[in-house]
Formats: structure tokens, C-alpha cells, sequence
């Protein structure tokens, strides 16, 4: 467990409205306060339209019209897993894979080792010359993930990274990243609608409220690891995120 680790990212009092030209302004999230720590895997749970998705761009860098503050820790590398793997098409996996590094100057020859190495961590030997149209829906994300991890991240975030694929690849996918996460020790930050998908992952679950989303509670998952699904304690705890979610008013 990583819930006594020090916060890296410490979100207070966010809050994000939308402008939208002659209609007032949507306001989606409100008040948001809670914490991040280092080598946690967080999740984010909430009802649909919560602004969970939202959050994650304000807590990327990526949208910083909100109200509050967002304190990170000196020198924190990110990267981030997107839901419709955003892959470029007329890029090969490893083209793909190594783009950052490219778009960061790296050399040539460390951007072929470093690709080489994600790839075998995520399964991917042997397609490093096709193209994503030549892909599945679970190799593709297996490329979001590399391209993601590639970059050496502190704080990787994912934006219901699995919601796209079949259950089964879902499964394996989700065995695969507690696999690297337990290897790598950064700190993850999902976005998911699922609360089993919670369970079975994260230390600590933020229940969000319906929109304006706003903090309900964060719960502590304490189950230990590897996590057994078929456990009451395990049934248990997904009833509780699940009636926290539903009753989200």
C-alpha cells in the first residue's frame, strides 16, 4: 500500500465552467479537493458527465481556464493514455512508440533502444513496422501504453483506457498495467466508470458526486494484493463505491 506516501499533486478548491457563446456558462466541476500521492494508483469514479475526463485534463496541463489551485511537485515528468488510443496513423508502432522521445531530440540510437524495451514490456515484439490500421482495438492500446511509458513518466494518467475494448482483453490489459505499475512504481491516476474495474486496481477510489462534480468521499482499498475477485471482501467493496456512485446527489 502507498496511501502513507507524500503527496506530489495537491488539487484545492477546482472548479471548471464551461463558456459556451450567448447561453450562461456550464459549471462541471466544483470545489474539488484531494490529493495524489507518490506511487499510488488512484482511481477517479463518479456518474457519467461527472467531469472526471475534465479533471484529467486540468490535472495534465492540458485545460488551465479553472478556479483553484493545482500544486505539483518540482520536476514531475507526465504522460498520458488516452480512451481512443490517438495513435498516428501513417506512423508504425515504433514510429509511434518513439515519438516523443523524437519530439524531445533524443538520438536516434536511444530512441531505438528505448522503444525496443517498452515494446517488449507490453507485448508488442514483432509489430514494430505495421500501422495502426493493421492493429486490433487491445494491441492499439498496448501502443498508447508504450508510447506513454517510453517517456519515463512520475505521474502517468489514463482516460478510461480500457472502456473501448472486449471484456476479455480489458482483463488481460488490466493485469498487464498492475504488472508494469508494480515494477515501475509511478503514480497512476484512472478515470473509470467501473467500479469493479476500481476494486481491483487502485489504493485509494475519489467518488465524485453528479455534475458539478465535487469530492463525495475517497476511499481507502485496502484489500491486499493480488487482489481476489471472487472474494466477499472484494463484492464488498464494489457495493459501496456502486451505491456511493448512484446515490451521487
Amino acid at each position: 500500500m502507498t496511501t502513507n506516501s507524500e503527496p506530489i499533486i495537491t488539487v484545492q478548491n477546482v472548479s471548471k465552467t464551461f463558456q459556451i457563446y450567448g447561453r450562461a456558462g456550464e459549471t462541471v466541476l466544483s470545489e474539488v479537493n484531494f490529493d495524489i500521492r507518490r506511487s499510488e494508483f488512484l482511481t477517479l469514479i463518479g456518474p457519467s458527465g461527472c467531469g472526471k475526463s475534465t479533471l484529467l485534463r486540468l490535472l495534465a496541463g492540458l485545460d488551465r481556464k479553472f478556479t483553484g489551485t493545482i500544486t505539483r511537485s518540482p520536476g514531475l515528468k507526465i504522460s498520458l493514455v488516452f480512451q481512443n488510443f490517438a495513435l498516428f496513423s501513417w506512423l508504425t508502432v515504433e514510429e509511434n512508440i518513439g515519438f516523443g522521445l523524437r519530439m524531445n531530440g533524443q538520438n536516434e540510437g536511444l530512441i531505438k533502444k528505448r522503444v525496443a524495451e517498452e515494446m517488449k514490456l507490453v507485448g508488442l515484439e514483432g509489430f514494430g513496422n505495421k500501422h495502426p490500421k493493421e492493429l486490433s482495438g487491445g494491441m492499439k492500446q498496448r501502443v498508447g501504453l508504450a508510447r506513454a511509458m517510453v517517456m519515463d513518466p512520475d505521474v502517468l494518467y489514463m482516460d478510461e483506457p480500457f472502456s473501448a475494448l472486449d471484456a476479455f482483453t480489458a482483463k488481460t490489459l488490466r493485469a498487464d498495467l498492475l504488472k508494469i505499475w508494480q515494477q515501475r512504481r509511478m503514480t497512476i491516476v484512472l478515470v473509470t466508470h467501473l467500479v469493479d474495474e476500481a476494486v481491483e486496481l487502485s489504493d485509494r477510489v475519489v467518488v465524485f458526486s453528479a455534475r458539478p462534480g465535487t469530492v463525495k468521499e475517497v476511499i481507502v482499498n485496502d484489500l491486499p494484493r493480488p487482489r481476489q475477485l471472487r472474494e466477499q471482501k472484494f463484492y464488498t467493496l464494489a457495493d459501496r463505491l456502486e451505491n456511493l456512485v448512484v446515490t451521487n446527489n
